[in-house]
């Protein structure tokens, strides 16, 4: 997302804090960005203990009805599902907070991590470029170190390169895994986050009792939440250039910001056209800022109560189809001096 205004401290976050000294306009631009699933608790939420019922889990959001989703936490061993044990640890449970404030999704405590796995599956038909964004926080006897790898079958894994990281004890390690391109365009892929190794935060928790096969500790608390399955769709070719969708400032406009952005948006995915002109502010070129559907321009100090005209030759967006889109013109008149 965008700020319409200019402000060094906007950035792309959905929360600012203001001082409102005067009328002011804000505007927040959001588009959807390409994504495959999400996974975290905000529909699929349970404080329940992990049996049978309603598991594995769904993801909570997806691109479409054809993503094929479940997250579970699976034995190492042979694939399958880790359970709550009745009355006590180990524990298995899809919820907000996991370990800490703020991670929400898979939580476990009391499985040796070495031996379970948190297992993601999803189709990635339609899409390139997968990448696995999330979460985790682990603490006390879960280990330091971690491993992903990736199936086709749901069978057969194998670790993926470079997709090792390092833990510290309760603070949030974001995590990012780029899967390989042989998991593009498949009907279903399967993701596994393990421990990995014998080092642990607290070696005071032993290992000393056994549940469904495999053995547990009272405190081995670990999760993973906040997941984002994300992705490059695929583009069908079409003959249809790209339509605009709204422009803010809107044409015409009175009031406008000194300083601040004008947006373009449009009804599909675009890029930037090829030996075009540039888009101008009153004659002066301005510097683009792309996204998916999208194309931004910051402009500073523009004189109080003066009317300026906009301009975007024709060509200057393309879709991803290579079909040119219209020309833009629109003018607006900047606020008066408070």
């Amino acid at each position: 997302m965008q700020w319409t205004d200019q402000n060094e401290n906007a950035g792309t976050s959905a929360t600012r804090s203001l001082t409102v000294n005067g009328n002011m306009e804000l505007v927040a631009n959001y588009e959807v960005q390409d994504f495959i699933a999400v996974f975290d608790a905000s529909k699929v939420n349970t404080y329940a203990y992990s049996t049978t019922a309603n598991y594995p889990f769904l993801a909570d959001l997806t691109w479409d009805d054809q993503r094929n989703t479940a997250a579970a936490i699976v034995k190492v061993s042979d694939g399958s599902l880790c359970y709550t044990k009745e009355g006590g640890t180990p524990v298995v449970r899809n919820r907000e907070g996991v370990v800490l404030s703020g991670i929400n999704g898979l939580y476990q405590n009391g499985y040796n991590t070495k031996d379970i796995a948190w297992q993601y599956q999803f189709s990635t038909k339609g899409f390139a470029d997968v990448t696995f964004v999330a979460d985790m926080a682990a603490k006390n006897g879960a280990t330091k170190q971690w491993k992903a790898l990736y199936s086709l079958d749901g069978n057969t894994f194998t670790a993926i390169d470079e997709a090792t990281w390092t833990v510290t004890a309760n603070v949030i390690s974001p995590i990012s895994i780029a899967l390989p391109a042989q998991a593009n365009g498949q009907d279903r892929v399967w993701l596994r986050i393990t421990g990995d190794g014998d080092e642990v935060f607290n070696t005071g928790y032993a290992f000393d009792k056994s549940f469904d096969g495999l053995q547990y500790c009272d405190h081995s608390e670990s999760g993973v939440g906040n997941a984002y399955v994300l992705g490059t769709a695929e583009v069908e070719d079409d003959a249809v250039a790209p339509v605009v969708m709204s422009v803010i400032p809107a044409d015409m406009s009175t009031g406008v910001s000194a300083s601040g952005r004008i947006t373009i948006s449009y009804n599909e995915r675009i890029t930037a056209g090829e030996n075009v002109g540039k888009a101008t502010l009153n004659d002066q070129p301005l510097t683009p800022q792309w996204s998916s559907r999208s194309v931004s321009f910051d402009y500073f100090s523009l004189n109080y109560g003066q009317t300026y005209t906009f301009a975007m030759p024709a060509g200057f967006v393309q879709d991803k189809s290579g079909n040119k889109a219209d020309a833009v013109t629109l003018t607006f008149t900047v606020m008066d001096r408070q």
